[in-house]
């Protein structure tokens, strides 16, 4: 992939130049169809090799070597002493022409090599210089830039990679909790739940390791975890999981949802009348919507690993659907709700 990307920057120099070479000539007043001297030797040794020699000398050395190091005389002072030798060099090979030749070349009378014949050179030598200069300063622009935005996204990754492995010693901290409540009030229930807890570890290993998981498989491991979490509280706190998906061959970066329920079977049961938690999913082809709503305690505790989970998906949401999710987070006197959502592509 490399070489054929350097192949097609060599084929675009040369047609780049063939057309500087030949385009002034054909629109010419007083040039025919196609000039025979555009492509004689006499011209290309004379006009077009030192222009083209000092373009990638000073592209890819004077630039480089000598202005980037902050040499701005040493740098003007070798490109005109560099255009001084090519005017020279072209002078002398000039003179070693028939006079037809010199004008044809020169377009002058014959026996005109002094100050106009310089000149003819000149001003696409002065062309020349600024087109390079311009020339290096973009390709070490994009250059640049390219290589910001690859450290941007190793940077990204790393911090991705982090965050995800915050999820997983998370998440079972909260499943511990939850089955041994589960052991002390229903022992057993505990045997169900070890499998059902098998089947969400499975999907943690497997599934979170990916870059994206099908919303199916996403829906079925919240399901999960709200099952098991009804086994755990029972008939003591109504969930309510509502789901309408329309998008069954969409996806999104796994185990992305789950903080939000978790937060809201940790804060919304406890020292709460009646507590409710409602959860809304839906998804179309453009947008996944997702809501969570839960009764809430100001004087609940939180214990160490609060806040690790929703601080957490919402760096992700930043880094993964930065500019197309929108995250709300909202409070009233008993109710704390999460509004999510999400453009999917």
């Amino acid at each position: 992939m490399r070489e054929f990307k350097n192949i097609r920057i060599v084929i675009f120099h040369i047609l780049a130049w063939v057309g500087v070479f030949t385009i002034p000539e054909l629109f010419r007043p007083d040039s025919p169809a196609m000039p025979a001297h555009i492509f004689s030797l006499h011209r290309f040794l004379t006009f077009n090799l030192p222009l083209i020699a000092f373009f990638y000398i000073n592209a890819y050395y004077l630039i480089p070597q000598i202005l980037r190091k902050k040499q701005l005389y040493v740098y003007i002072s070798a490109a005109i002493g560099i255009m001084a030798v090519i005017l020279l060099v072209n002078h002398l090979l000039r003179l070693e022409m028939p006079p037809p030749q010199r004008m044809m070349h020169g377009r002058g009378r014959p026996g005109a090599m002094g100050g106009g014949m310089r000149l003819f050179l000149l001003f696409p030598l002065l062309f020349i210089w600024a087109t390079s200069t311009s020339y290096r300063f973009i390709v070490d622009q994009l250059k640049t830039d390219r290589q910001n935005k690859e450290r941007e996204n190793i940077h990204l990754k790393t911090e991705l990679s982090f965050l995800r492995s915050q999820i997983s010693p998370h998440f079972i901290f909260n499943i511990l909790n939850s089955l041994v409540a589960l052991t002390r009030k229903r022992p057993e229930q505990v045997e169900p739940v070890i499998i059902q807890l098998s089947q969400m570890m499975r999907y943690m290993l497997y599934e979170n390791d990916e870059q994206k998981v099908s919303i199916e498989k996403e829906i079925d491991y919240l399901q999960n975890y709200i099952d098991l979490q009804r086994l755990r509280f029972g008939d003591s706190v109504k969930v309510v999981f509502t789901v309408d998906n329309r998008a069954s061959d969409k996806s999104i970066e796994p185990m992305l949802l789950i903080p939000f329920i978790e937060n809201a079977f940790k804060h919304g049961v406890g020292l709460i009348t009646d507590p409710v938690i409602e959860i809304y999913l839906q998804a179309n082809a453009h947008k996944l919507q997702f809501s969570v709503s839960n009764k809430f305690n100001d004087d609940d505790q939180k214990d160490e690993s609060s806040g690790i989970g929703l601080n957490n998906v919402e760096r992700r949401l930043n880094i993964l659907y930065h500019n197309r999710h929108q995250l709300r987070l909202m409070k009233s006197e008993e109710w704390f709700m999460v509004e999510l959502s999400i453009e999917l592509e």
